[in-house]
């Protein structure tokens, strides 16, 4: 027997972890290699399934592709799901809408704004804006302006919860006047999502989210919608004497709600 031969079995432990490693990395090859021939198999299926004339298969090979995103064959997907936004069929161009929404991936982003804007259907035109909601962009900012500008309540709510969700106080600034009348919409579903989503300190935009405060008819929706819209401001008087009259409100939201406004209040005093 050979020396070496010896010395491998007196210390046969330490070559353990250099065998295991090269055993997991010849693994994890053979996975990885598994995955991606079922991943462009998949692909490849779903490629077939949308040349169908039928919209519901159609509409079911893009929402099967999408998981595959995160594949060696993102690309594949991303180029089937940004040709699908051209289908002659709503509800397909929606559900390529959905399925980019969960990639975000900037390739698309400007396809979406040009969906929004332009769009034939309204339900494919509101997919976008909530689209485009999630890529939180200032580029987009003129396009929710546009949205807000829509006959369709569901087409407003969209654009001013995208806009007010851009990070960027010189967006914001700028449009004040845009929120005031989304928080004046003749939707109070405009108007709750415009109250819940604004984070811009303006003193006109306490002067509406306080008459809210301060309108004893203005219902339970709204008003709670307003006292979250108004933590972070110092209070007036008269509005901070109305909101402990709501500390013994019969609605349970309504009375936290209050409590957290009024304890803001405070710790803005002491700044």
């Amino acid at each position: 027997m050979k020396k070496t031969d010896i010395y491998m079995l007196q210390k046969p432990v330490s070559y353990l972890p250099t065998i295991i490693l090269l055993l997991c990395l010849s693994c994890s090859s053979r996975t990885a290699a598994v995955e991606n021939t079922e991943a462009k198999d998949a692909i490849t299926r779903s490629v077939k399934l949308y040349s169908s004339e039928n919209w519901e298969i159609r509409k079911m090979a893009i929402s099967r592709v999408v998981v595959y995103s995160g594949t060696a064959y993102s690309r594949n997907v991303i180029l089937l799901l940004l040709k699908a936004t051209d289908d002659p069929h709503p509800l397909v161009r929606v559900e390529a809408l959905h399925a980019l929404t969960r990639i975000k991936t900037e390739s698309a982003h400007g396809r979406i704004r040009e969906m929004a804007l332009y769009d034939r259907e309204t339900v494919v035109r509101w997919s976008a804006y909530k689209a485009l909601e999630v890529y939180g962009s200032a580029d987009d900012e003129s396009a929710f302006i546009t949205g807000y500008s829509d006959s369709d309540w569901l087409i407003r709510e969209a654009a001013i919860r995208g806009l007010l969700v851009i990070d960027d106080d010189a967006v914001q600034a700028r449009n004040v006047q845009l929120v005031i009348s989304a928080i004046n919409d003749s939707s109070i579903s405009v108007r709750i999502d415009a109250l819940y989503h604004v984070r811009f300190k303006d003193a006109g935009l306490y002067r509406e989210i306080t008459a809210l405060i301060n309108n004893k008819k203005t219902g339970v929706s709204l008003l709670k919608a307003a006292l979250t819209a108004v933590s972070g401001y110092r209070l007036d008087e008269n509005t901070r004497n109305r909101i402990v009259k709501l500390l013994t409100h019969e609605n349970r939201d309504v009375r936290v709600l209050s409590l957290r406004a009024l304890k803001k209040d405070e710790e803005l005093k002491k700044m």
